[in-house]
């Protein structure tokens, strides 16, 4: 019965009660849109660190980290390559070469960060063919062939097979050079990077090293991204002598943005909570002022402090929740709908990808945040209708029936 009643309360304002059913609806759909626009940006951020940057774990030789010298190799490669290949929770793993030098054009020389692939195991560990944008992924044809980035293609003033002289420093110290010609072109979200890194053949790297068996970097993906810091430390302890860095060691910068913006979403749904809670207050205190004296007349007549307590509350809770599922449903389609075809920002963010980020965002929310959303509206509710049912209660019968 009590239930019925509060349900007629709230319709008897038809315009009232809608507004207040907009504004949910409307806080709600914002609140969760903005998280989603947020963790797709972070997810892109995590996509480019971890799936065609880092990878989950890398392994190299603890001098080379220190030095970036190319005689620090990993000892014994294949070795280690097999024993984490036996590893169930590793998905892809490959080897590379790495050195730092110089990449020169006929009419100018850039310092580039030089990286020897396995072609075919590469595209299992970072996808790194979908960024070649001109030319071919290393088709197997071609030798000495080499993947350069758009911004160094344009300030090197070279274009699609032009020849490129790599030069770097040996193992010995010595300064050897290969000359290579342009395959592909790629273009990453990350212009630094493009600008910076160029990439080659494994078997082109090491011979014009002249050694087969030379190899910088293990790099591998798991099954479960989730396993990461298991795999890691299981890693670390079956190669002691190596320095084995998952990819929130190799960026932690990364992970501190994460944190940070993650910290600042649940800021931000406290703030529309507490918007949507003295929205809520407002509209129930008014309710209560202008029921003055039927609520008087309903206590005079044996509508006891508990039920009258329970009323308010029932109609200030089930107001709310007409509107948190509608906010929840239109904040699904919307975050579906962009989520499948991205949100360009390119117009009013020029310039993004020079801090290694994309101009597309595609929004995205973990399903679980839904119902989260829908905890934190019924306590904002509660918490909300608290006030205006104790000065319910506090209503004398005799005096507000008098009032007019």
């Amino acid at each position: 019965m009590l239930l019925k009643i509060a349900w007629r309360n709230i319709w008897r304002k038809r315009n009232r009660s809608l507004i207040i059913i907009f504004a949910v609806t409307l806080g709600i759909w914002a609140g969760l849109f903005i998280c989603s626009f947020m963790g797709g940006f972070i997810n892109e951020m995590m996509d480019e660190s971890i799936n065609h940057t880092f990878s989950h774990i890398q392994i190299h030789n603890p001098a080379f980290k220190g030095n970036n010298e190319i005689q620090y190799t990993i000892r014994e490669p294949q070795k280690v390559l097999a024993a984490i290949e036996s590893n169930p929770d590793v998905k892809a793993v490959t080897l590379r070469n790495v050195a730092f030098g110089m990449t020169a054009s006929p009419s100018t020389a850039s310092g580039t960060k030089i990286i020897g692939i396995n072609p075919v195991v590469e595209r299992k560990v970072t996808g790194f063919n979908i960024f070649v944008k001109q030319g071919t992924y290393f088709d197997g044809k071609t030798k000495n062939g080499v993947l350069v980035g758009q911004k160094l293609v344009d300030k090197l003033h070279i274009k699609m097979h032009s020849k490129i002289v790599l030069t770097f420093a040996g193992g010995d110290g010595n300064i050897v050079s290969g000359a290579f010609r342009v395959i592909g072109i790629y273009k990453t979200s990350n212009a630094q990077s493009d600008l910076a890194t160029v990439f080659v053949n494994s078997d082109d790297f090491n011979a014009v090293l002249g050694n087969d068996t030379t190899f910088h970097e293990i790099a591998m993906v798991l099954k479960d991204a989730d396993k990461v810091d298991t795999v890691n430390a299981a890693i670390k302890k079956q190669f002691p002598t190596l320095k084995v860095e998952s990819w929130k060691e190799l960026s932690p910068e990364t992970v501190t943005l994460n944190d940070y913006i993650a910290f600042i979403l649940w800021i931000l749904m406290g703030v529309f909570m507490l918007g949507l809670g003295f929205a809520i207050v407002n509209t129930m205190l008014m309710a209560v002022m202008e029921r003055t004296r039927e609520l008087g007349m309903l206590m005079a007549i044996g509508l006891n402090k508990s039920r009258t307590f329970g009323m308010i509350m029932i109609e200030t809770i089930s107001l709310t929740f007409v509107g948190c599922p509608f906010g929840i449903g239109l904040s699904y389609l919307t975050v579906t709908y962009f989520g499948k075809h991205g949100i360009s920002l390119a117009a009013f963010a020029k310039g993004m990808e020079n801090f290694g980020m994309s101009s597309m965002v595609y929004p995205f929310l973990r399903e679980n945040v839904y119902w989260e959303i829908a905890i934190m509206v019924f306590c904002t509710a509660l918490l909300a209708a608290v006030y205006p049912s104790i000065r319910a209660i506090r209503l004398k019968p005799a005096e507000a029936i008098h009032k007019i």
